[in-house]
């Protein structure tokens, strides 16, 4: 892909990355444009989002340009500037259908400039030794569907999602280097544990559909990371067996995909989910993996703030509602705003969810 982006790129062509979250468009793109260009090229990068506005990106644009001769704008003398656009289908349509910040770059491949707005005149600018690099994702969860107008000015290049086996060579790889010092019972289960990440993440897919009240029901590459992520989070002398990481690799698909979901018939379609895996796979019920109503784990349960401090399963929901209403005393005694807060079992539950995205 970055051979073809840069062949394009010698030859002051633009082009368009399209393809699903996670398959690497944008590091591609910052990687050849950041360091493996020569000195000629300079990236200017712009983020796109539904909020950005036509003037919003011009102004962003004009920034980085230096005036050349009267009416024209460019880079410094010698050099190109190639302009990376990413989620370039993110702003939000107008009333008629446009979405102005598409329209401005339209118009620039259209007439090669466009009027700047700081004088009273208005005078038209070009643009010299410009270069558009974009990238997408497929339209859908907040994505657009851009006018072909715009779209027929680029070179397409496609990124199509990874293979089941590509996914498993890389997740095992990263599992098999962090889980090397654990015991061999728990370095057996790798295989099997990516496999069932992967069946848990197909089955969530296909059961747990995108709906009007359900927009944000949108999984990629980027959930079975964070699942697998959090599995690294273990803690050698905490996990010591297979039933120690099969409950870690459970609470981590329950944050992952189980803190996105909306209604209790959403959560129970995905508990059957994760517990047909573990039933089939791992040999385990749902009985063995729940020592307590729920799952929790945090790194915060023995008040060690300088020290190495492990993630690990809090198996006294008691103990923890007494621990946060500690850390909320401390809080009190300490500020002169203190928050008067009843510490109850869900409102522990969400601190401990926070405390896991901050770690």
């Amino acid at each position: 892909m970055k051979y073809l982006m840069k062949t394009l790129l010698q030859r002051k062509t633009h082009y368009l990355c399209a393809g699903p979250t996670g398959t690497g468009k944008t590091i591609n793109i910052a990687e050849l444009l950041g360091y493996e260009m020569d000195d000629s090229f300079n990236m200017m990068p712009v983020n796109f989002s539904a909020q950005t506005s036509a003037l919003q990106t011009q102004n962003a644009i004009d920034e980085r340009m230096e005036k050349r001769r009267k009416g024209v704008f460019g880079p410094p003398p010698g050099t190109k500037c190639a302009i990376f656009v990413d989620d370039l289908n993110m702003p939000k349509k107008e009333t008629y259908g446009a979405q102005p910040p598409l329209e401005l770059i339209r118009q620039w491949f259209d007439h090669k400039g466009y009027y700047e707005l700081k004088s009273k005149e208005k005078a038209w600018t070009k643009l010299e030794d410009v270069i558009f690099v974009a990238a997408m994702g497929p339209p859908g969860g907040g994505r657009e569907k851009i006018s072909m107008r715009i779209q027929r000015h680029f070179n397409l290049i496609t990124y199509t999602e990874l293979g089941a086996d590509s996914i498993s060579t890389m997740f095992q790889t990263i599992l098999k280097h962090f889980l090397h010092t654990f015991e061999a019972n728990v370095q057996n289960q790798i295989n099997d544990l990516v496999e069932c990440t992967l069946k848990v993440y197909n089955d969530v897919g296909a059961k747990l559909r995108p709906r009007p009240s359900t927009s944000h029901y949108l999984f990629n590459l980027r959930d079975i990371s964070g699942v697998i992520q959090g599995v690294c989070g273990a803690y050698a002398k905490e996990c010591v067996d297979k039933l120690d990481l099969v409950r870690l690799w459970y609470h981590e698909n329950i944050r992952i995909f189980g803190d996105r979901l909306v209604s209790n018939e959403d959560r129970d379609t995905l508990d059957g989910i994760i517990c047909e895996q573990v039933t089939s796979k791992f040999k385990l019920s749902r009985e063995n993996v729940f020592i307590t109503e729920r799952l929790s784990y945090g790194d915060w349960m023995d008040g060690n703030i300088e020290e190495i401090r492990p993630y690990k399963l809090i198996n006294d929901l008691t103990a923890m509602l007494k621990k946060v209403e500690d850390y909320l005393e401390d809080y009190n005694s300490a500020t002169k705003s203190p928050m008067n807060l009843v510490m109850f079992l869900d409102a522990c539950d969400h601190v401990a969810r926070i405390s896991r995205i901050l770690r």
